[in-house]
């Protein structure tokens, strides 16, 4: 009777296995689907990989699922089978780099987006002169911050700013500090290497208090302390340029180095 049981424990365990892995075929919005899909309350729920083709039985697209929601990386094809665009999703919403291609596989358009909303990077490329022709960064707010372009001599031009960011008083535990937000500008032929440092007037000893590059992420926010009486906060920023291997130190201007304290508080 025991070995009954255990039989029969196995085979529901076997059984149940089974279903969740049996794929299935069906119709969606004029094209053929394939994956993990369940019918539930009237809807149809996608999970895991899911792959889609057209009429001609063509791959669409390759997205990840989690309950019915996009998550993770979504990738579309043209019908010549080279990838057309690759998007990153977080609960259904694109979250990251969305890269689009050429019918050949150039990269030709790169946005950065944050759960749904774009901000930061924006690169339009030239696969004619393997080279990008347009970047632009823009705030939470749409905002364009910073663009640089190649004009008709063959320059590149440059407009807005690299230094972006803004602070605010926070009380935390009943100290006031100050809650800076800096913006990560990245463009193609140049990375910023962006520092924070604490200068104290009377002796001119600095400490570092923050260090960060362009590439990692679109911002960064971090708590610091209120300045005491004759220290003040510099930024110093650098240019590293990759293509030949050069850095420009201290490109700051020494009015534009300060950090400017906050006007308003929270918390």
């Amino acid at each position: 009777m025991k070995n009954s049981y255990i039989v029969a424990f196995v085979s529901l365990l076997f059984s149940t296995n089974c279903k969740e892995h049996i794929e299935k075929e069906i119709q969606w919005n004029g094209e053929i689907v394939k994956g993990k899909i369940e019918l539930m309350n009237g809807d149809t729920i996608f999970n895991d990989l899911i792959r889609t083709y057209d009429s001609g039985g063509n791959l669409v697209s390759l997205t990840n699922y989690v309950n019915g929601k996009k998550e993770g990386k979504s990738e579309f094809f043209f019908s010549n089978g080279i990838k057309s665009e690759e998007t990153y999703f977080e609960n259904d919403l694109k979250n990251g780099a969305r890269k689009l291609y050429d019918s050949t596989g150039k990269l030709i358009e790169s946005q950065s987006f944050y759960f749904g909303r774009p901000i930061g990077d924006l690169t339009i490329y030239n696969t004619t002169l393997d080279t990008f022709s347009l970047y632009k960064f823009s705030n939470f707010e749409g905002v364009e911050l910073y663009s640089c372009f190649w004009n008709t001599n063959n320059r590149i031009v440059e407009l807005g700013s690299f230094l972006l960011s803004t602070t605010e008083y926070y009380l935390i535990d009943d100290s006031l500090k100050i809650s800076v937000f800096l913006y990560l500008v990245n463009p193609p032929h140049k990375r910023f290497r962006y520092e924070l440092i604490y200068k104290n007037l009377l002796t001119n000893d600095v400490i570092s208090v923050f260090k960060d590059s362009s590439g990692n992420g679109m911002f960064k926010e971090f708590i610091i302390d209120k300045p005491k009486e004759n220290h003040i906060y510099l930024w110093k920023v650098d240019a590293y340029y990759p293509s030949e291997n050069i850095t420009v130190y201290d490109i700051l201007t020494q009015k534009d180095a300060r950090l400017i304290l906050p006007s308003s508080r929270r918390g």
